[in-house]
């Protein structure tokens, strides 16, 4: 239910704010809008009313879904080694266990 709420959201609400779109985009969230409804129309009075609840409280709360990018994992490695130690310690910690058989 949280991804069809935060997938909602994205879809129609975002696209839907901004002021200025062309025939295509507006067709196309029409589109979306109507597909999403058709999903929606077999839900519950009571699981309608809980998943208009949570959309509202989105709106309010402003929060923006964070995008984590790969940059945020980038960073210095902390490590007392030296480069160098770390990589003969990898070497020294390999264990080749390939035989191979004589023809």
């Amino acid at each position: 239910m949280d991804w069809l709420i935060k997938n909602f959201v994205y879809l129609f609400i975002v696209p839907l704010s901004y002021k200025r779109q062309d025939m295509q985009t507006i067709d196309i969230n029409k589109r979306l809008v109507d597909s999403y409804l058709d999903l929606l129309e077999n839900l519950s009075p009571n699981s309608k009313l809980d998943l208009i609840s949570r959309l509202s409280d989105s709106l309010k709360s402003g929060k923006k879904n964070k995008v984590s990018s790969l940059k945020s994992l980038s960073g210095d490695f902390i490590e007392e080694k030296s480069a160098e130690e770390i990589i003969d310690d990898l070497k020294k910690a390999r264990n080749f266990t390939r035989k191979t058989e004589s023809f």
